[in-house]
């Protein structure tokens, strides 16, 4: 548990929600088609303020291009490493994934769904998804 006298909860009533992203039972029934190309009108509005387009990226981040620095932590699924860009010092985490582990407890749809998510995300309190990398192990 952390303390701090500076964070404040934020917090949507149920109108609020409805009128920004739809009932959640339709939320939660929604199919979103591969590779999560549909955005959600919060986020694209959200991006559009910024300028910015969801899909735009600064430069590829390839795997090669990465070092590991250290292990941050593990989890149910895998464990999350501190990775460093060689080229220009950038810090990213990593999560690895164990794909056996994840079809074997029928986990596809949630991690696909966390994917999608995170790509839709831009906030300066959920962490961005820069990339998503699939490897043979």
């Amino acid at each position: 548990i952390v303390s701090s006298k500076e964070a404040k909860v934020l917090a949507l009533d149920r109108d609020s929600f409805n009128l920004l992203l739809g009932p959640l039972q339709e939320l939660m029934q929604r199919k979103h088609a591969p590779g999560c190309r549909r955005l959600s009108t919060v986020s694209t509005a959200a991006t559009m303020s910024e300028g910015r387009d969801l899909h735009q990226t600064e430069a590829k981040i390839l795997m090669e291009d990465m070092k590991v620095i250290g292990l941050l932590g593990c989890g149910a699924f895998g464990a999350v490493e501190l990775m460093e860009h060689v080229s220009n010092g950038r810090m990213y985490a990593l999560k690895g994934l164990s794909k056996g582990f994840i079809v074997e407890t029928g986990m596809q749809e949630n991690v696909m769904n966390e994917k999608c998510v995170l790509m839709m995300t831009n906030s300066p309190f959920i962490i961005k998804l820069h990339a998503t990398y699939n490897t043979p192990q």
